[in-house]
């Protein structure tokens, strides 16, 4: 076995042929310890039948070890980390069997002499005995990975305090436009003009679905998605509720979603899209404030889905495609689709109305 330049903690000296410095097999090697050196890898052997082990200064460098300290099974195996240490002899364990196939690839943990940590990569091949199969040597390689392994724990971090931020500025927003609406509660119920009190009222609607929204992401457990079926079926409940009339009668919902999660940035203008197009049917298809409107959120396609608002009531008003962009309900949902790059789709029904909005759950960017 032999390490860094040809040493495993000795010194490396020309081969008994008789090859000078800069020849033959002397240069070979010295080419082999270069590229060695520049890997930064400690080589290290351990012989399974003898135990005898040998480890490469650069290896017992990783390790804290002067070159000149011997190097041994047992005072490897007592080096692991303790909480490393089953999983550790456990994979050395699984390669004496011919079967295994005789590779190893660790990651694990070292603790140094002056009791500091350093994490390793190590690569291993056992070597068996053509005939019977006998495992005879296990070689392989070291790497020093602390570095890295720091720099990942930073950037676990940064990301976490990087949620737990957003999650906060969700929750100050869902916050803040709470408030907002019940300041419009507060100004509903100054007024007497029934159309201005309908207008505000529907501004109330659409700022609570924008709140509706930003609480989900609070409570999310994945910052960037929102699963929009559960979304939907809370925000169908809240909408039939605020759409009651005074005796409490209101329009039923029925939903049916699919499991699906959408992009954060997809959920705001899904959500507002949904309430515009409830509202409108809750207001003009039933004029009597009886009948039931469905709603369905169904996959349609790889990575797209498709959310229908169907009723049963008195249709399309006659003019509707002349003068629809004179609303501002479907002024707001079709500049909605666009920002989503949806597609709007409305069909007359006998009786009723159907409109579906399709989009991608993803921006195209992150596809």
């Amino acid at each position: 076995m032999t390490g860094e330049g040809g040493s495993s903690g000795r010194s490396s000296h020309p081969d008994d042929s008789g090859d000078l410095p800069g020849t033959g097999l002397a240069l070979d090697r010295a080419r082999l310890a270069l590229a060695v050196e520049a890997t930064q890898l400690g080589i290290w052997e351990w012989n399974v039948e003898s135990g005898e082990t040998i480890w490469s200064d650069r290896q017992k460098a990783i390790w804290g070890l002067d070159p000149d300290h011997p190097a041994s099974y047992d005072y490897w195996r007592a080096s692991i980390h303790p909480e490393d240490r089953d999983a550790v002899l456990g994979r050395i364990q699984h390669t004496l069997d011919p079967n295994s196939g005789g590779d190893q690839v660790l990651e694990h943990r070292i603790v140094r002499p002056d009791g500091t940590t350093r994490w390793i990569s190590s690569h291993g091949r056992m070597i068996y005995d053509e005939k019977t199969g006998k495992p005879l040597r296990l070689i392989g390689t070291v790497l020093d990975i602390t570095a890295q392994k720091n720099t990942e724990d930073e950037l676990r971090q940064a990301l976490q305090a990087q949620e737990i931020l957003l999650r906060e500025v969700n929750h100050r927003i869902k916050n803040s436009l709470q408030l907002v609406s019940s300041m419009l509660s507060l100004q509903i119920g100054r007024l007497d003009d029934p159309q201005l009190r309908a207008a505000i009222q529907e501004a109330q609607l659409r700022v609570r679905a924008v709140a509706a929204v930003h609480e989900r992401l609070y409570r999310s457990q994945d910052f960037k998605s929102v699963d929009l079926d559960v979304f939907i079926e809370a925000l169908c409940r809240d909408l039939q509720t605020s759409v009651a009339d005074e005796d409490g009668e209101a329009i039923e919902v029925e939903v049916k979603a699919e499991p699906v999660t959408v992009a954060n940035d997809r959920a705001v203008p899904a959500a507002l899209i949904l309430n515009e197009l409830l509202t409108n049917a809750a207001k003009y298809a039933y004029p009597d404030r009886r009948g039931t409107v469905a709603v369905t959120l169904c996959k349609v396609g790889e990575g797209r889905v498709a959310i229908t608002v169907a009723d049963d009531g008195v249709g399309l008003p006659e003019g509707f495609s002349e003068c629809r962009h004179a609303s501002l309900g479907f002024r707001i949902i079709e500049g909605l689709v666009r920002q989503i790059g949806g597609e709007l789709e409305i069909a007359e029904r006998k009786p009723g109305t159907a409109i579906t909005v399709t989009f991608d759950v993803t921006p195209a960017a992150e596809l």
